[in-house]
């Protein structure tokens, strides 16, 4: 998942990630001579580029990279070359009016979308399907407002993508006239947590089922075991989420009784380590809401 660049990270952020950095070759892409691909276990983002710095400079997260797959960290890494590539500076654009700004910004990244695309998209096609599959999936969603859709990411790395050869070998293409498989590449499963808000004196009982891309995950309760769902089986990135909430409240007799059944569907982002509370009030859908 490419996720915002240097700009939108403080500059202490960036000092101690070249503090701590390593510098080996990335992925070997090396699309641009003389840049150093950088390797800082901590960073926040898969990859980011330092465009203005003197030496041009790519830091990666090695752990991501290999939890999205290589294919996908292939593209994320091109990406992160485009922008050197077209000197997208940040210069002269934080006294711009907002509106314009983030237009500006989002031009930018789908410059280097579509850079990334035509760099791979003859020898490793691969890697720009991997993209359009996930930023498709993504859909009507952004990661910030610097940042275009999914579908609008999707659509112009589809646009700039290379013809494929007459000759080359057909494979089964899905939705997006691409050739079918995983979302994010190899993307490892992350741990997460799901509860519900403790079952005070007057609050509502809720038994709640999770399904996860239409997968059912688990469930959770403030009524009765589980009242905390471990989940291990999903891999990091955005996914769709739909919950099934059975509520129960109090009759005279202080006795639980159900009230009703309410569902609720949205999307999330999933990371190592995330904990999620069922959010509900009468009159609107269940949620999941990050905790952490």
């Amino acid at each position: 998942m490419e996720v915002p660049r240097n700009a939108r990270l403080p500059l202490f952020l960036l000092s101690l990630a070249t503090a701590s950095a390593t510098r080996v070759a990335a992925q070997g892409l090396h699309l641009i001579p003389n840049v150093v691909e950088v390797a800082v276990d901590t960073l926040p983002d898969v990859a980011i580029a330092a465009v203005d710095n003197p030496e041009p400079i790519i830091y990666y997260n090695p752990r991501l990279m290999h939890r999205y797959g290589p294919r996908l960290g292939d593209f994320f890494l091109a990406h992160e070359y485009g922008h050197l590539q077209y000197h997208h500076t940040r210069a002269g654009i934080a006294g711009m009016r907002e509106d314009l700004r983030d237009s500006v910004l989002q031009a930018q990244e789908l410059e280097a979308d579509c850079y990334a695309a035509v760099q791979l998209g003859t020898g490793d096609r691969e890697a720009v399907e991997a993209a359009i599959r996930f930023f498709t999936r993504l859909g009507p969603f952004r990661f910030d407002a610097f940042h275009p859709t999914g579908a609008q990411r999707a659509t112009r790395i589809l646009s700039c993508m290379p013809k494929q050869s007459e000759t080359a070998w057909l494979r089964p293409t899905g939705e997006t006239g691409v050739e079918t498989g995983p979302v994010s590449g190899y993307a490892e499963p992350v741990r997460f947590t799901v509860a519900t808000s403790p079952l005070g004196e007057d609050e509502i009982g809720k038994d709640a089922k999770l399904w996860i891309d239409g997968k059912l995950v688990g469930q959770v309760s403030n009524l009765r075991s589980p009242t905390n769902l471990e989940v291990s089986s999903v891999p990091a990135g955005f996914h769709s989420y739909r919950l099934k909430l059975d509520v129960y409240g109090l009759d005279g007799f202080m006795q639980l009784l159900p009230q009703g059944t309410v569902t609720g569907s949205g999307y999330l982002s999933l990371t190592e380590g995330d904990r999620f509370l069922v959010d509900w009030v009468w009159g609107s859908p269940p949620t999941l809401v990050k905790a952490n």
